[in-house]
């Protein structure tokens, strides 16, 4: 296999025919039609995409516990994946992870492992999800 890229795409050579996936303005990366990504033996990633929240204001999270937020994001897909979570601002003590729990439904959960209440930031949250 072969690997070719630019800065806007990557083109990967396998058996003598190329597979171009592109990056788009809205930070998009799709392969062509019925295009799909597989490295090693996991599954096919068939896009990649980059969400980033409204701006949000989460309410506290008590002590030593878990609280979940949903917030709708346009374009999420039940069934996508996310990569790793980004808060406006440093988190502190907590810590964030979340799923695709609908179609347009982003669900955070932040967890308190402190002694006290504690208000996640407020801001824009960013998130990539492959499908």
């Amino acid at each position: 296999p072969t690997i070719q890229s630019d800065a806007a795409s990557l083109q990967f050579n396998v058996g003598g025919a190329y597979t171009k996936w592109t990056m788009n303005n809205a930070g998009n990366l799709a392969g062509g039609s019925g295009a799909s990504l597989t490295i090693g033996s996991g599954s096919a990633v068939k896009g990649i995409t980059y969400y980033q929240t409204t701006s949000l204001t989460p309410f506290a999270v008590t002590a030593q516990s878990c609280a979940y937020q949903n917030v709708s994001v346009s374009g999420m897909l039940a069934g996508d994946y996310l990569g790793q979570i980004v808060p406006p601002t440093d988190l502190g003590n907590l810590t964030v992870d979340g799923r695709v729990s609908g179609n347009n439904v982003l669900r955070l959960h932040f967890c308190n492992p402190s002694a006290a209440s504690v208000t996640p930031p407020a801001g824009v949250y960013s998130v990539v999800d492959f499908r």
